[in-house]
């Protein structure tokens, strides 16, 4: 449950429990399929942009197998360009932290054993662009990077999809990759706030970014 006020399509403003999904297709985190969290959001449009800025605040012993350990803060950032009426861009930063030095999560089953992150951001630019009236490109670049008490990591994603219509049949093409490392080790691996919080036993726009679902 939220509270929420509109004031036009200029500002909204929600606070309480907030059914949040990431700018792109879900693979992050998904309101869907449990990712409903406690906090405060700002959105809204004006002339051919929009936006959106949240603040969520976690609170220790929540998620799988207690693996918040300490208060954690949570920001999200988006920001779309209607560029024309066929295309838009977004460019969009995520930032996972702790208040103090200590480290942000227990271990989680999805993890390497020693990784115990403190930090974790993202950063991302998204597109969508319809090549004709039946055919739509859209995709995405993200960068994670992370730090525990010893050790940091850099991932990467990208995705590209093409969708076309045929009479009343949708045909999807979907190329879609992610870094990663060898087993226990984080170096190179792409991290989701959804694996990190063991929220990820989900069907996900790919098994790629979670676990399969039931």
């Amino acid at each position: 449950a939220f509270v929420y006020y509109n004031y036009d399509d200029l500002f909204n403003l929600y606070a309480g429990i907030l059914p949040l999904s990431d700018q792109f297709d879900n693979v992050l985190f998904d309101s869907d399929w449990d990712f409903s969290v406690g906090g405060i959001a700002f959105s809204g449009k004006f002339n051919n942009q929009n936006y959106r800025f949240a603040y969520i605040r976690y609170i220790d012993g929540i998620g799988y197998n207690q693996d918040i350990i300490n208060n954690t803060n949570f920001y999200l950032t988006d920001y779309n360009i209607v560029l024309s009426k066929s295309t838009n861009i977004g460019f969009h930063l995520y930032h996972l932290d702790n208040n103090d030095n200590s480290s942000l999560l227990s271990i989680n089953k999805n993890m390497p054993k020693d990784w115990s992150p403190k930090n974790e951001t993202w950063y991302g630019i998204n597109f969508k662009t319809n090549i004709n009236r039946k055919t739509v490109l859209k995709g995405f670049i993200l960068l994670n990077k992370g730090k525990n008490s010893e050790d940091s990591h850099s991932g990467f994603a990208f995705k590209g999809e093409s969708i076309t219509r045929i009479g009343k049949t949708k045909i999807s093409i979907n190329s879609i990759y992610t870094s990663g490392d060898k087993k226990n080790e984080v170096n190179r691996r792409f991290v989701t706030p959804s694996e990190i919080f063991g929220v990820s036993g989900f069907w996900s726009y790919t098994h790629l970014f979670t676990a399969n679902g039931p």
